[in-house]
């Protein structure tokens, strides 16, 4: 019985601690709230959504002038034009037999594994938007890099890693 008791409070245990987020490294103790993350804007040419130059060329595309917010993998409405543009290509276009593969990536501010996480999300709320505009599930994939191609200083630069490439996949 006491062996029982011990795997059910070892369970409830790891169950409970893997649904916590990693601790954020800002040097702070908390964390700021949404509202005033949201103000963090970086000053130029970050990119939430960057499109690959093949594909942009073959489909007309350009850049979007966004970024995701810290620790958020929310798309924002500036975001949509372009993923509408990448959607139609794919589904109608001159890439309509082609695969995309969509690249996470996050800054280097959370731990290892949460970066990692996070950067699958970011990729994984691209593509079900692209799915949501009619392309096949069979051609969409993703990946996260997390912070492994990180190379933010600061808020500005730190906003250009919180991203998702979108590639052609081979």
């Amino acid at each position: 019985m006491r062996i029982l008791s011990a795997i059910s409070l070892g369970l409830v245990t790891v169950a409970c601690a893997s649904s916590q987020k990693p601790a954020v490294a800002t040097g702070q103790e908390t964390r700021q709230p949404v509202a005033a993350r949201q103000a963090e804007a970086p000053k130029d040419g970050a990119v939430a959504i960057h499109v690959d130059e093949s594909i942009r060329k073959a489909c007309g595309i350009q850049d979007s002038k966004a970024w995701f917010d810290f620790d958020s993998a929310d798309l924002k409405n500036k975001d949509l034009p372009v993923l509408n543009d990448v959607a139609k290509c794919f589904t109608a276009g001159p890439l309509k037999d082609r695969k995309l593969l969509l690249v996470g990536h996050a800054d280097p501010r959370g731990e290892f594994e949460y970066n990692m996480v996070l950067g699958g999300e970011r990729a994984d709320s691209v593509k079900q938007y692209v799915l949501d505009k009619g392309m096949d599930s069979q051609r969409v994939s993703t990946s996260s890099r997390g912070e492994m191609e990180a190379k933010g200083t600061d808020e500005p630069t730190w906003a250009a890693d919180r991203r998702v490439d979108v590639r052609l996949a081979q």
